[in-house]
């Protein structure tokens, strides 16, 4: 009695191995479900028609779960047929037994879709700024996406998952900039967006290693990192001109060369205004280069500046809703590209006030006539200034030079406008034939 119970277990063991091991690899064809599938999408959009041929009834062992697969099943949206590769639609057990079939979940993946393809499924949707977007400003591209479906007792979508990847996209940014090369991964459901590794190229701007996920509930918040890899220069500063036009010393002599990462926090609230936001950066600017509009002048230099560069500069910057913004960078500077010094600069400001430090070595002739001074070409100098500014009114806390044995500082030097308010202390000892 034992052995007969004991065979006809492992038999049945057998028989249920065997039947996992061919339903989740060949799987078994049948077409008894066609019909039902296809009424029940109908049934939850009259916009869509699902034409199903071949359908094999297969086990998914990762989910543990029955689903019946098609490929090649033909999908049509408001008229127009939908470039798919093969669906899976996942069913109740239970609901099979009873021969009243449930579906749990749809997944569906396309194909390779073209851009202009994407263009006219988006114009049969609801219209919305995202779709406006992809209209009028992407050009080109290839896109590949998985779609899961969910649905509840009465075969409304509770819910959905979008996975896929855009390869070879472009788009316009403007009239003279273009994003072009783009790729990145996505995933989306009913309450995140998700992008991975963004990558895309514009005239003399890589972008490299970018992230971007925005959070639906109450608020959107949307977090963004990224890293740019930045080669500008007299040819194509020109398309970056209308975005920093009001930035000093920016023309169109500018040339820049550096590596930074950025990361970026915004929200809005339900339509779609920016209430707080937060952009941070920081890294390295190999090498810059400044022509000044006007010739620097002033009445200690011997000789006036017209150029400034910039190598191996470490910089970090903050731009925030809250006001509380900074610049800070330190590295080593030149007037002629040959002979560099080094400087360190923060400057911390809240609103219309700045509070700025400043030091640097200084080689360059100066002549203070005044106090009957004065410094030789290549003798280095270390100034350092401590200056806070409060719309027109102007305090310099600090000022310490220091070259050789020669000395001069400055406390409290307080000027509104041009005038001179009030000076706290000035000490000056300098040197002359020892």
């Amino acid at each position: 009695m034992k052995k007969l119970f004991f065979t006809t277990i492992m038999f049945l063991l057998f028989v249920m191995v065997i039947t996992i091991i061919t339903l989740s690899t060949i799987g078994f064809e049948t077409d008894k479900f066609n019909e039902n599938i296809s009424n029940k999408v109908k049934e939850s959009n009259k916009n869509i028609s699902l034409k199903l041929e071949k359908i094999k009834f297969k086990f998914d062992v990762k989910d543990f779960n029955l689903f019946l697969k098609t490929t090649n099943p033909e999908l049509i949206y408001k008229d127009l047929l939908i470039p798919i590769q093969n669906v899976k639609v996942y069913l109740d057990f239970y609901s099979l037994i009873k021969s009243n079939p449930k579906i749990e979940k749809i997944n569906i993946s396309s194909e390779e879709i073209n851009i202009d393809e994407f263009k006219k499924i988006i114009l049969k949707t609801k219209p919305s700024n995202l779709n406006s977007l992809i209209t009028n400003k992407i050009k080109n591209g290839k896109l590949v996406i998985n779609l899961e479906l969910y649905f509840n007792d009465n075969f409304d979508i509770d819910n959905f998952i979008a996975r896929g990847e855009v390869q070879e996209m472009s788009g316009v940014i403007n009239n003279d900039l273009s994003l072009v090369n783009t790729s990145f991964n996505f995933f989306a459901d009913s309450s995140d967006i998700l992008i991975k590794n963004i990558k895309g190229d514009m005239d003399g701007l890589l972008i490299r290693k970018g992230n971007l996920q925005i959070k639906r509930n109450e608020e959107i918040t949307l977090n963004s990192d990224f890293d740019t890899e930045i080669k500008i220069n007299n040819e194509n500063i020109y398309n970056y001109l209308p975005y920093i036009k009001n930035i000093e010393f920016i023309n169109k002599e500018t040339n820049l060369k550096a590596n930074l990462q950025n990361f970026l926090n915004i929200t809005f609230d339900k339509t779609f205004k920016v209430t707080d936001y937060t952009y941070t950066n920081k890294g390295k600017i190999d090498k810059s280069f400044l022509k000044f509009d006007k010739p620097f002048k002033n009445s200690l230099l011997e000789k006036d500046l017209n150029h400034l560069y910039f190598k191996d500069t470490n910089f970090t910057a903050r731009f925030a809703s809250d006001k509380k913004n900074y610049i800070h960078t330190s590295g080593s500077y030149s007037f002629d590209d040959r002979n560099y010094r080094n400087y360190n600069f923060k400057n911390d400001f809240f609103k219309e006030n700045s509070n700025i430090n400043l030091d640097f070595e200084f080689a360059e002739k100066l002549n203070f006539n005044f106090i009957n001074y004065i410094k030789e070409n290549d003798k280095v100098a270390k100034i350092f200034l401590n200056i806070q500014k409060k719309q027109n009114l102007i305090n310099l806390k600090e000022l310490s030079y220091n070259e050789n044995k020669n000395q001069i500082s400055i406390e409290k030097l307080i000027i509104d406008k041009k005038d001179l308010i009030s000076l706290k202390k000035i000490k000056v000892k300098t040197f002359e034939k020892k």
